[in-house]
């Protein structure tokens, strides 16, 4: 509602949808979006020092195109579960803040398996590279044990995971194309995206995006020839304007919301550049972050 506002002088969790003007955080206090829960924040956020805003797993944080976030490069925090990882798995990521690094995001991944996917082939990120707003990557779940910073590995792995950076808001300039080509692309917001609005309703990617994306399921456990480790392609469900498609191997259907963190695979009919807006963003619509049915498990 118009001039409401929130301020936050202790600890406190949103219990319900809410949707304000403005939101302060005074310092060293911490605002928890809960799961399934959405914020909805139309004109500015102030995190004062040491305080936080955290969204947990399946909530989501909505702001206006112009909206203003103000805080410290810690002081917002996107919490995200992946889907249940087998022995040498990846889970496929794409950051919604700013200044999210690979290594920080799942520092006990070996080195080279932090990946993106753009056109030619798959390209090896450094670890302290920055994850970029609409680009997808695949992170590949670290070695089965206890790790020195507490991350305890024992597969099947649902891999806990925290975006730190200023939440990504209002028009965002994603991957380059070009025609006859797959790229792996992401949702660059702390909220869920709904799939026509970036596929169809948006003329810019209408024009040079094919209309089907995919999403990688894990159903299949991974296969070993010689030295190289094979992946199923048919472990991709597929989303267009007539639905969603699963899998052949199962598992679910494609609902045509993106979760936030989420990347996937498109191709290109023209080259050009894709852009995400807010427009595309949706309340709530954010639990499905790929991940077997019980039937595939």
């Amino acid at each position: 509602p118009a001039g409401s506002s929130i301020t936050v002088n202790q600890d406190a969790s949103i219990a319900n949808n809410l949707e304000v003007c403005s939101c302060y955080i005074a310092a060293g206090k911490t605002l928890t979006v809960p799961e399934n829960v959405t914020l909805t924040v139309n004109e500015k956020i102030v995190v004062a020092a040491d305080g936080k805003l955290v969204v947990k797993n399946n909530g989501s944080l909505l702001q206006e195109s112009d909206g203003i976030f103000t805080g410290a490069a810690n002081s917002f925090v996107m919490e995200r579960t992946s889907a249940p990882m087998k022995n040498f798995d990846f889970t496929y990521w794409s950051s919604p803040v700013a200044g999210q690094t690979f290594v920080k995001l799942s520092p006990n991944t070996l080195s080279d398996k932090y990946m993106s996917y753009t056109g030619a082939g798959w390209k090896v990120e450094a670890t302290s590279a920055v994850m970029k707003p609409g680009i997808g990557y695949i992170i590949r779940t670290p070695k089965a044990g206890l790790w020195g910073n507490g991350e305890n590995v024992v597969f099947p792995y649902y891999q806990g995971v925290k975006f730190i950076g200023k939440p990504n808001n209002g028009p965002v300039t994603g991957e380059a194309v070009a025609a006859g080509k797959f790229y792996l692309i992401g949702n660059p917001y702390p909220s869920a995206l709904n799939a026509d609005e970036l596929l169809f309703n948006n003329t810019n990617n209408s024009n040079i995006l094919n209309g089907t994306i995919y999403f990688w399921t894990h159903n299949t456990a991974i296969q070993q020839s010689g030295s190289k480790y094979i992946y199923k392609s048919d472990d991709y469900a597929s989303y267009n304007k007539t639905g969603g498609v699963r899998a052949s191997t199962g598992a679910e259907r494609p609902s045509g919301f993106i979760a936030a963190g989420q990347s996937f695979f498109g191709s290109a009919k023209a080259s050009g550049t894709i852009q995400f807006n807010n427009s595309m963003r949706v309340s709530g619509k954010n639990n499905q972050f790929f991940k077997p049915g019980k039937t595939a498990k």
